[in-house]
Protein backbone atom coordinates (compact mmCIF):
# COMPACT_ATOMS: atom_id res chain seq x y z
CA UNK A 1 0.00 0.00 0.00
CA UNK A 2 1.45 3.54 -0.89
CA UNK A 3 2.22 5.87 1.69
CA UNK A 4 1.91 9.05 1.04
CA UNK A 5 4.47 12.37 2.00
CA UNK A 6 3.04 15.22 4.23
CA UNK A 7 2.56 17.54 0.86
CA UNK A 8 0.39 14.64 -0.71
CA UNK A 9 -1.84 13.83 2.33
CA UNK A 10 -2.29 17.48 2.55
CA UNK A 11 -3.08 18.03 -1.10
CA UNK A 12 -5.67 14.60 -0.98
CA UNK A 13 -7.34 16.42 2.46
CA UNK A 14 -7.92 19.51 0.43
CA UNK A 15 -9.43 17.79 -2.82
CA UNK A 16 -11.72 15.62 -0.72
CA UNK A 17 -12.84 18.84 1.32
CA UNK A 18 -13.53 20.24 -2.06
CA UNK A 19 -15.56 17.12 -3.21
CA UNK A 20 -17.85 17.29 0.30
CA UNK A 21 -17.73 21.43 -0.39
CA UNK A 22 -19.05 21.10 -3.84
CA UNK A 23 -21.83 18.16 -3.23
CA UNK A 24 -23.13 20.32 -0.13
CA UNK A 25 -23.85 23.06 -2.63
CA UNK A 26 -25.15 20.95 -5.31
CA UNK A 27 -27.52 19.45 -2.23
CA UNK A 28 -28.59 23.15 -0.93
CA UNK A 29 -28.99 24.34 -4.49
CA UNK A 30 -31.41 21.50 -5.26
CA UNK A 31 -33.38 21.74 -2.37
CA UNK A 32 -33.67 25.81 -2.48
CA UNK A 33 -34.74 25.58 -6.27
CA UNK A 34 -38.31 25.07 -5.11
CA UNK A 35 -38.33 28.55 -4.25
CA UNK A 36 -37.70 30.47 -7.40
CA UNK A 37 -41.56 30.77 -7.59
CA UNK A 38 -42.09 32.21 -5.07
CA UNK A 39 -42.12 36.18 -4.37
CA UNK A 40 -43.27 38.57 -1.94
CA UNK A 41 -45.57 41.16 -2.64
CA UNK A 42 -44.93 44.09 -0.55
CA UNK A 43 -48.39 46.03 1.08
CA UNK A 44 -50.61 43.41 0.10
CA UNK A 45 -51.63 42.68 3.74
CA UNK A 46 -51.62 45.21 6.05
CA UNK A 47 -51.51 44.15 9.84
CA UNK A 48 -54.31 45.50 12.24
CA UNK A 49 -52.49 47.80 14.65
CA UNK A 50 -54.51 48.91 18.02
CA UNK A 51 -53.67 52.28 19.72
CA UNK A 52 -53.42 51.85 23.21
CA UNK A 53 -56.02 54.47 25.25
CA UNK A 54 -54.42 58.20 24.98
CA UNK A 55 -51.90 56.69 22.36
CA UNK A 56 -51.52 57.39 19.10
CA UNK A 57 -48.80 57.86 16.31
CA UNK A 58 -46.07 55.66 14.30
CA UNK A 59 -44.06 54.34 17.80
CA UNK A 60 -47.80 53.11 19.33
CA UNK A 61 -48.28 51.03 15.85
CA UNK A 62 -44.89 49.66 15.40
CA UNK A 63 -44.90 48.39 19.14
CA UNK A 64 -48.17 46.54 18.45
CA UNK A 65 -47.55 45.29 14.82
CA UNK A 66 -46.32 42.11 14.54
CA UNK A 67 -42.43 41.28 14.80
CA UNK A 68 -42.89 40.93 10.13
CA UNK A 69 -44.66 44.10 9.75
CA UNK A 70 -42.24 46.45 11.96
CA UNK A 71 -40.00 46.90 9.81
CA UNK A 72 -42.50 48.54 6.95
CA UNK A 73 -43.01 51.21 10.17
CA UNK A 74 -39.58 53.90 10.40
CA UNK A 75 -38.52 53.39 14.04
CA UNK A 76 -36.92 55.98 15.65
CA UNK A 77 -33.09 55.33 16.79
CA UNK A 78 -33.77 56.92 20.11
CA UNK A 79 -36.38 55.04 21.75
CA UNK A 80 -36.42 51.70 19.76
CA UNK A 81 -35.91 48.51 22.54
CA UNK A 82 -33.55 45.50 21.53
CA UNK A 83 -36.51 43.36 20.18
CA UNK A 84 -37.50 46.53 17.79
CA UNK A 85 -33.89 46.69 16.40
CA UNK A 86 -33.66 43.22 15.98
CA UNK A 87 -36.66 43.90 13.17
CA UNK A 88 -34.15 46.02 11.33
CA UNK A 89 -32.54 44.40 7.81
CA UNK A 90 -29.39 43.17 8.65
CA UNK A 91 -29.16 43.65 12.30
CA UNK A 92 -28.66 40.70 15.02
CA UNK A 93 -28.95 40.78 18.84
CA UNK A 94 -25.53 41.70 19.01
CA UNK A 95 -25.79 44.98 16.35
CA UNK A 96 -28.87 45.71 18.06
CA UNK A 97 -26.74 46.02 21.60
CA UNK A 98 -24.28 47.99 20.42
CA UNK A 99 -26.61 50.78 18.50
CA UNK A 100 -28.17 50.47 22.40
CA UNK A 101 -24.57 50.64 24.01
CA UNK A 102 -23.88 53.36 22.02
CA UNK A 103 -26.90 55.82 22.57
CA UNK A 104 -26.50 55.16 26.44
CA UNK A 105 -22.49 56.31 26.13
CA UNK A 106 -22.73 58.88 23.36
CA UNK A 107 -26.49 59.71 24.09
CA UNK A 108 -29.17 60.10 21.17
CA UNK A 109 -28.47 59.81 18.02
CA UNK A 110 -28.15 63.74 16.16
CA UNK A 111 -28.41 62.05 12.07
CA UNK A 112 -29.29 58.64 10.96
CA UNK A 113 -25.86 58.31 9.62
CA UNK A 114 -24.50 58.73 13.24
CA UNK A 115 -25.31 54.96 12.93
CA UNK A 116 -22.08 54.15 10.90
CA UNK A 117 -19.73 54.60 14.33
CA UNK A 118 -21.84 51.58 15.62
CA UNK A 119 -19.41 49.04 14.77
CA UNK A 120 -20.27 46.61 11.96
CA UNK A 121 -22.86 49.35 10.47
CA UNK A 122 -20.94 50.43 7.35
CA UNK A 123 -22.05 52.36 4.81
CA UNK A 124 -23.88 49.26 2.59
CA UNK A 125 -25.79 48.74 5.95
CA UNK A 126 -27.02 51.91 6.70
CA UNK A 127 -28.43 52.87 2.77
CA UNK A 128 -30.41 49.51 3.23
CA UNK A 129 -31.72 50.91 6.76
CA UNK A 130 -32.86 54.10 5.87
CA UNK A 131 -36.17 53.42 4.23
CA UNK A 132 -36.60 51.92 7.92
CA UNK A 133 -35.30 54.47 10.35
CA UNK A 134 -35.56 57.57 11.73
CA UNK A 135 -34.05 60.10 14.64
CA UNK A 136 -37.23 62.20 14.82
CA UNK A 137 -40.28 62.36 17.41
CA UNK A 138 -43.17 60.81 16.28
CA UNK A 139 -45.32 63.13 14.91
CA UNK A 140 -42.45 65.07 13.94
CA UNK A 141 -42.16 66.45 10.55
CA UNK A 142 -38.73 67.50 10.42
CA UNK A 143 -37.97 64.69 12.04
CA UNK A 144 -38.96 61.93 9.12
CA UNK A 145 -37.39 58.83 8.00
CA UNK A 146 -34.08 60.38 6.85
CA UNK A 147 -33.53 63.58 9.20
CA UNK A 148 -29.75 64.49 8.62
CA UNK A 149 -29.58 62.20 5.79
CA UNK A 150 -26.32 62.96 4.06
CA UNK A 151 -26.10 62.06 0.56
Amino acid sequence: MPVFNRSEQLILLLLASALVIGAGVRVTDSYFSDLEDFHVIKGAVQPPFESLPGETGKDVARSTASPAHQAALPLNLNSATLEQLTTLPGIGPRTAERILERRESNGPFHQVSDLTKVKGIGKRTLERLLPHITVGEAGNPAGGPHKGRTP
